[in-house]
């Protein structure tokens, strides 16, 4: 080893000693913030698929973060084990903190209590919970920030120390965290872009050193990312994934209109910045505002300053990181995807206080703003891991009594139909996420074809909980969805049948009814006039030569799953009216609307009908809503006065 390098290590070891407590109290107060989680292997989204098939690859290779996969090779984890991967995780991520902490204390030499709290101020954020939900690949994204890390000191020590054997590090490490987790390219510019204000700010506003070293960083930083972005890019493209269709499919900016772009950019960028989200703080922005100004302070006070405008421009470019994806996409990206946040806010506050003077009042209140800042992202971080908790022992009961259900209803082992989403009954001390607290009954039912990816991860989380259920074929989902339409929701008798070849388990109404509802007139009927019903029309339209009509229904003081919603047309000069096919739609905006104590969440319905089934126009039909008593076999509807658009009044007629 060179003795430059020796010097650094021993400054580490050095860094390590000084302050052995601070770092213990800090990391020993980041696990707890993450206790539950690690020892815990309760089902999470796609953490189902490797524990099921342990030497699987998943989809990584697919989207370009082979690096995770090389991980698993290099550190002999091929075989997926959770408690293991996990609690292994947690601790590489205190030591990525300590790693991180140390990086920053180098550059200012000063503020050891804070770099010793670095990894508790950046890995114990809201954000973080969404990240590590994916239990799958903690181990991996920890290994990522220690390797994002070294290719960092790589690249300063590379000038500072002149030793260029450390380009290839830095080089090799970054391909290694780039191809990991895409979001690591943003991490990296955020930390070489805090670096090099600390150093701006330590050895030239306060020591009036020779700037060519700055310039020689900043140099030095770009060539090393283009070089290792280029390099990742062509290796991804060449030997594992050529379209990376996961990220571009994600890019709105040639699916939506370029004015709801900038609304979605400039929506977010807000939020992020005054807090407005559960995994965001108010403290971003103020610590966003604070550093920029003590930066603008710093130059104006230093004239002979050289590169002073380089050194404002990185201040207000750190603040812009957390958003780049934002700008790249035409919109936010999922928040596990959103790691910049938390670490440009700890950043910040490290970049604030090696501003201050020890022990003035200014730095006193900076450093109680720091406790409240971490209190409330520790606050609702916790509240976040305690949800899923509850999910996850909600999820357990739930599979148990499907199993048990579905054991008393076929009694044989057929493959399993999941119909419709679960939705959890949280606790008024719950915080839910995007995933975090969300079942994993209610997962990806929005990918097409509807509810069989859905249904497939249900059935894989039965098998984890020691129950053998297989999911059934893309033909029988689309045909038990058919059959589904007239059967009740879970938990009622009738939500799980035998469906001769499959079983069928229908945990919600079909969102999508219109997919499978035949498009055909009933025969003639007479409905009766109920005066307890309140219905509503809210869109007609018309769809591949087929009139869809949406809307709700309450009867009330009956809950919603009680009753069958119906749809009717009525013909103008004769008075006859036809059902036509209808399902309900859930609505949870309906429960707030009508607070009766009576649940309507399922009030919503959608009806389907061919045009070349009516004999004329629609301008020649009344629509009505209502519903059908099943127990009485007698149909029920009120007149809605419904006025039919005229661009639908001009279809309907084109078709006959």
């Amino acid at each position: 080893m060179k003795p430059q390098l020796i010097k650094e290590w021993n400054e580490f070891k050095k860094y390590l000693h000084e302050n052995a407590w601070k770092l213990l109290i800090f990391n020993v107060l980041l696990l707890a913030v993450w206790a539950l989680w690690m020892f815990d292997i309760a089902p999470r989204i796609d953490t189902e698929v490797v524990i099921n098939s342990p030497r699987t690859y998943y989809n990584w290779l697919d989207i370009g973060r082979q690096g995770a996969v090389f991980t698993e090779y290099f550190f002999g984890l091929r075989w997926y084990n959770p408690a293991f991967a996990v609690i292994l995780g947690y601790l590489l991520i205190c030591v990525a903190g300590i790693e991180f902490g140390y990086i920053f204390w180098r550059m200012t030499k000063r503020n050891a209590a804070l770099c010793s709290a670095f990894g508790l101020l950046c890995f114990a954020a809201p954000i973080l919970a969404e990240q590590f939900y994916f239990e799958l690949q903690i181990f991996e994204i920890a290994w990522a920030y220690i390797v994002c890390g070294i290719a960092v000191a790589a690249t300063l020590w590379s000038v500072i120390r002149k030793c260029k054997i450390l380009l290839a590090t830095a080089i090799l490490c970054l391909i290694w965290c780039f191809s990991t987790y895409q979001i690591f390219v943003v991490i990296y510019l955020v930390m070489v872009v805090t670096c090099f204000i600390l150093i701006y700010q330590r050895w030239t506003i306060e020591e009036q050193r020779d700037t060519v070293l700055y310039g020689r960083i900043i140099a030095r930083s770009i060539i090393i990312f283009v070089l290792s972005f280029a390099a990742n890019s062509i290796i991804t493209k060449l030997f594992f994934s050529s379209g990376n269709e996961y990220l571009t499919g994600q890019i709105l900016w040639f699916s939506q209109p370029t004015k709801q772009c900038v609304k979605n950019v400039v929506k977010h960028v807000y939020e992020g910045l005054v807090g407005n989200s559960t995994f965001y703080v108010f403290f971003y922005g103020l610590f966003a505002v604070l550093t920029v100004l003590m930066v603008f302070v710093s130059v104006l006070r230093t004239a002979k300053a050289k590169l002073g405008m380089i050194y404002i421009a990185a201040a207000i470019g750190l603040q812009t990181c957390p958003f780049l994806l934002t700008i790249a996409f035409g919109g936010a990206p999922a928040a596990r995807a959103q790691l910049a946040y938390p670490l440009v806010l700890a950043c910040d506050m490290m970049i604030v206080l090696s501003q201050c003077k020890s022990k003035s009042i200014q730095k006193y209140i900076l450093y109680l703003l720091i406790v409240v800042a971490a209190g409330t992202q520790v606050n609702r971080t916790m509240r976040l891991v305690y949800t899923d908790e509850i999910r996850a022992q909600e999820d357990t009961h739930l599979a148990a009594a499907i199993e048990q259900r579905i054991e008393t209803v076929s009694g044989q082992n057929k493959p399993v139909a999941i119909i419709g989403v679960y939705t959890n009954n949280l606790n008024a001390s719950c915080l839910q996420g995007e995933l975090v607290g969300r079942s994993a009954f209610n997962m990806t039912s929005e990918i097409q074809p509807h509810y069989f990816w859905s249904g497939d991860r249900g059935c894989r989380v039965e098998q984890i909980v020691g129950f053998d259920l297989k999911s059934a074929s893309q033909e029988q989902i689309h045909e038990a969805r058919k059959q589904a339409l007239n059967m009740p929701p879970w938990p009622a008798q009738g939500s799980v049948v035998d469906a001769g070849e499959y079983t069928i388990v229908k945990l919600s109404e079909d969102e999508w009814p219109e997919e499978v509802m035949p498009a055909t007139m009933e025969n003639a009927v007479t409905p009766m006039i109920l005066e307890d019903l309140q219905v509503a029309v809210d869109s007609t339209a018309i769809i591949d030569g087929n009139l869809q009509i949406k809307g709700w229904f309450i009867q009330t003081g009956k809950s919603s799953d009680c009753v069958l919603p119906k749809v009717y047309l009525r013909k103008v000069s004769t008075g006859e009216c036809w059902p036509i096919s209808t399902s309900r739609v859930r609505r949870p905006d309906l429960v707030n609307a009508f607070e009766d104590g009576y649940l309507y969440e399922n009030g919503g319905y959608s009806a389907l009908v061919s045009l070349e089934k009516l004999d004329t126009s629609l301008d020649n039909y009344d629509l009505l809503v209502g519903i059908y008593d099943t127990k009485n076999k007698r149909y029920y509807a009120v007149e809605t006065g419904y006025q039919w658009p005229s661009d639908i009044v001009t279809e309907s007629k084109a078709k006959k």
